[in-house]
């Protein structure tokens, strides 16, 4: 029951906006583990979690911004990207966002930015390597979020 509540309740809002939240989870003289969470950017503002399941473990106790950046576009790539070259699980995205009640297709996904935020602490630690760092807006929150 309490699905079509939720479709029948959902204003209709648009995503314009993708993207990887990456946290520092852990650091110590063994490396680090990283957080990612995908979320989906929302036309009123909201900013939806879509899932929260996926992070990389590294031996470096140094990254620059760039190494950050594509560790957390390799750990967000289909498992069979290589054979459908797919940057992204589309289908699967437009999913998870249509179970927060909101329509949306793959094309329609395939079409707004994707972008990659630090969360401040792994901000703090990257070493920018010629690279202007690009933190996410302090206060900034994911529906769903801890």
């Amino acid at each position: 029951m309490a699905q079509w509540w939720r479709y029948l309740c959902s204003v209709s809002v648009s995503v314009v906006g993708l993207g990887a939240w990456a946290e520092l989870a852990r650091k110590d003289q063994q490396g680090m583990d990283i957080d990612v969470h995908e979320v989906a950017v929302l036309d009123d503002g909201r900013r939806l979690a879509l899932h929260q399941e996926r992070g990389f473990s590294t031996s470096a106790t140094h990254m620059t911004a760039d190494h950050a950046e594509q560790s957390v576009l390799t750990t967000v790539l289909p498992d069979d990207a290589e054979v459908t070259a797919e940057d992204h699980p589309w289908e699967w995205l437009a999913s998870l966002i249509r179970n927060h009640g909101v329509a949306v297709t793959p094309d329609q996904l395939k079409a707004v930015p994707y972008v990659i935020e630090f969360g401040p602490r792994l901000s703090a630690l990257l070493e920018s390597g010629g690279t202007t760092l690009r933190p996410a807006t302090p206060g900034a929150s994911c529906a769903g979020d801890r």
